[in-house]
Formats: structure tokens, sequence, C-alpha cells
């Protein structure tokens, strides 16, 4: 789930920033609040996928260093993980806006744009499953399943497959070093994501 938070407060020249409202020390209260939410969510633990996260990716504000800035933003990440209710997690989200804004007055804090990406989980005791796992093993993967908190094609699919359709997140790769200045894939890993997925192919779609 993705949101936008603005502060808004009043510009005014520099030289008496008391006369001003100033909108990005008003967001730092609420990047703070939004950190203390990011650790309160470590008490929440998924077998397989771990703890959800709250993070503050983008922060934007002022055009001088000469005036007050009338206006502050921040887009916020927050990653779900499977049970949770995401009409529940945007109203954790607007309940700490709403809580902040008496500290921040008389600066307002407004929350928007929400954007829902939705868990799905699937089970391993399906033949297809078992199937990916069988090719895995068949290269010398450890076919035991994994839980996967970062984002992937599977959220857009996530409405399209039919009820009851699985979906299975496979690729070479660390998502550790995803997004990092040294992110890479090792050539090796690529021809192994091939060798697994064409072994998969053949024992199901190519089966008969």
């Amino acid at each position: 789930m993705r949101a936008t938070i603005q502060t808004i407060g009043r510009s005014v020249h520099a030289t008496n920033p008391d006369r001003g409202v100033n909108a990005i020390t008003a967001m730092a209260h609420v990047v703070l609040a939004y950190d203390a939410y990011h650790r309160d969510l470590a008490r929440r633990v998924h077998p397989l996928v771990g703890v959800p996260t709250c993070n503050v990716g983008v922060i934007r504000g002022g055009s001088t260093a000469n005036a007050v800035p009338d206006m502050c933003e921040i887009f916020l990440d927050r990653r779900m993980i499977p049970g949770e209710n995401p009409s529940v997690v945007q109203q954790e989200m607007t309940d700490i806006a709403a809580a902040i804004s008496p500290l921040i007055h008389p600066a307002e804090v407004i929350i928007r744009d929400f954007q829902v990406s939705d868990w799905f989980a699937s089970t391993v005791e399906s033949p297809l499953a078992k199937a990916f796992q069988a090719s895995l093993l068949a290269d010398g993967i450890d076919p035991e399943p994994i839980g996967y908190l970062p984002g992937s094609d599977a959220k857009h699919l996530k409405n399209v497959v039919k009820p009851g359709g699985e979906m299975i997140i496979f690729g070479p790769g660390s998502y550790e070093v995803a997004h990092a200045y040294d992110e890479y894939v090792e050539v090796d890993a690529v021809n192994q994501t091939a060798r697994v997925l064409a072994r998969f192919i053949e024992m199901t779609l190519l089966d008969g």
C-alpha cells in the first residue's frame, strides 16, 4: 500500500520565521510518528513473510533557503503480510495522521492517494506447487517455500487468475540487493532459472 502525506503551512521571509508556519518542521513530527508505527509493526509476524513494514521513501518541500516553506510532501510505502486487512491498514495510517494533527497545529496534515496492492497466499500442497518443487529439486535448489514481501507482477494478476487459481513467485537473484547501487543478477542464476521454468512447463503444460 502506498500513500501521500502533505503538511500545509504559511510562507514568510526567513528573516522572521515565527510569523509563518514551517511545513517541513511539521513534517518532521509526521515522519517520526510513522517511523514509530513501523517499529511497532515488528510485533506482527507471519511465519513465511516475516513482519510488515512502513517506509518513508520520498520527501519534498520548500523552494529556497530564505523562505519558510508552506508545503512539504512525503510518499509512504506500507508492506502488508497475509492476514492483514487493507481497509484496516488504511485506517491505521489515517489515524496516525489524525493523531499528529494537534501537535503540529497551526500546520495542517493531509493523507491521500492510497494505492492498494493486496497480498496473496498459495498452498504448497497443490499438484502445481509440488511439480514446481520437483523442478527445483532436480536442479539442486532447496524446494522449501519462503514468503516474499517485496512487490512483483503477481499484484497485477491477483484479480485475473480464476477462482482457486495459484501463483508462484520465482526468479533469479536476491531482493537483498534490489534497488541498491550495485544491484545485479548472476548469469548462472539466470540460466538456472531458465532450466527450472522449462522443466516445469514440460511437467505441467506439455505433459501428455
